[in-house]
Parts: C-alpha cells; sequence; structure tokens
C-alpha cells in the first residue's frame, strides 16, 4: 500500500475514533414530570340518589404546573392518556383492584369532551383543547344503590411513561434530554374526596391521608341511595 494511502486510513481512523469519543461524552439524562390537573364531581355531597345525575368536569390551561420542578410549562393540545376508573366497593376488606367493576352502573353523557373505549371498569378520557384551555363534562347518572368510587390516573402503558415535547427539557452541548411524564397528579374538589367513606369500604394501602395521594386525593367517593 502506498504511503499517501496509509495516511488517509490514519485520518479516517482518527476522525472516527474522535466521532466515537465525542459521542461516548454525550450524558443521557432523563427528565422526570409531574403535571398537577385539578378535577371536580358535582355535586360535592357524599350521597346522592338514584338516577340523579353528577358532573365530572375539568377546565385547565395549557401551562401546566410540574410539582417537581414548581415551575409552569407549556404543553398544547397534549394526549394525557388518562382514563376514568368506576367502581363499586362491596369488600371493605380488600384493596380497590380487587372491588367491582361498576361503568355499566351509570349512564354517561359528554357534553365537553368525552369518555370512550369503554371497558367493564374504566373508559378513556378525552379533552376538548381549545383558546389554550382544556375541558372537560361528562354526566354520570347513576342507576343502582351502592358505594362508588371515580378514579382518574394516567395511562402509561407498558413502558411506564410518556415522551413529553423535547421543548421541555432542551439538550445541551453533551447532554441529550428526555422529557418524561411517569405521574399526572389528579386531585378532586381541592381534596375533599370523602377518603373516611372510602377507608369504611375499601382496604387502602395506606390509610394516612397525609401519605395516601393516590387514594385520598385522585380518587372521589360517594354513596347512592
Amino acid at each position: 500500500m502506498k504511503p499517501l494511502s496509509y495516511f488517509l486510513l490514519y485520518v479516517v481512523a482518527l476522525s472516527s475514533c474522535g466521532s466515537s469519543c465525542n459521542k461516548d461524552k454525550d450524558k443521557y439524562e432523563e427528565v422526570e414530570f409531574e403535571f398537577a390537573i385539578p378535577v371536580n364531581i358535582t355535586p360535592g355531597t357524599d350521597t346522592v340518589n338514584v338516577g340523579q345525575e353528577l358532573s365530572l368536569t375539568a377546565d385547565f390551561s395549557d401551562s401546566l404546573f410540574d410539582i417537581r420542578s414548581q415551575k409552569k410549562y407549556f404543553l398544547p393540545n397534549f394526549n394525557f392518556k388518562t382514563v376514568a376508573v368506576v367502581m363499586k366497593l362491596t369488600n371493605p376488606l380488600t384493596s380497590v383492584t380487587e372491588q367491582t367493576p361498576a361503568v355499566g352502573k351509570f349512564d354517561f353523557i359528554n357534553n365537553i369532551g368525552n369518555l370512550s373505549n369503554f371497558s367493564s371498569r374504566f373508559a378513556d378520557v378525552n379533552y376538548k383543547y381549545e383558546n389554550r384551555k382544556y375541558s372537560l363534562e361528562i354526566k354520570l347518572k347513576s342507576k343502582e344503590k351502592g358505594v362508588y368510587i371515580v378514579f382518574l390516573y394516567h395511562s402509561t402503558g407498558t413502558r411506564g411513561q410518556t415522551e413529553l415535547p423535547q421543548e421541555l427539557a432542551p439538550n445541551e452541548p453533551g447532554v441529550k434530554r428526555f422529557p418524561i411524564m411517569k405521574v399526572l397528579r389528579y386531585t378532586f374538589n381541592n381534596g375533599n374526596t370523602h377518603f373516611n367513606i372510602y377507608k369504611d369500604n375499601c382496604k387502602p394501602a395506606d390509610p394516612n391521608e397525609a401519605t395516601n395521594w393516590v387514594e385520598s386525593k385522585a380518587t372521589y367517593t360517594f354513596v347512592v341511595k
């Protein structure tokens, strides 16, 4: 092989090594977000009658508050991958996962946004996005007496996360960031969810209201008579 050929191979090898070394220096950083979203059920009484309508509503800006960073982030026209679960509490000695599916115990009317893809225990929540706001208004009409819960949660699927737009956590030289949402912190009626009724009719993962956010704040309990 001619000297010039050796030189060219050497230059290519150095270039490849430099490129590889630069890639190795890039830092991988997963940035987690926990957006706080308020929702309401009215009337907020702990007891309603069979056939009485309840309204599940939400109305929040596309600048969402992140609990981790204590900042707001612009998130327009986003699929929050949220599911509404409806269960009947029939055994005070078992956890919520062992209670009775109860979607069929209610009639649902979509006024703003909608519920879709119904199963025996849950349905997808689809917000209406307009004028930089997310809105939802669903009417629930009970058909049978009992103690019920409505629970909203972020359905992440098998990967356990939802990818967010890169703008929420921009890359920097040497740092590749991956913004993800693992938790949506839904809160019903400013935390007034009748957790005492929940504990009387279901075995909570943690009976302490201060530390059990999912069952005490993101789950609304009510009695139908």
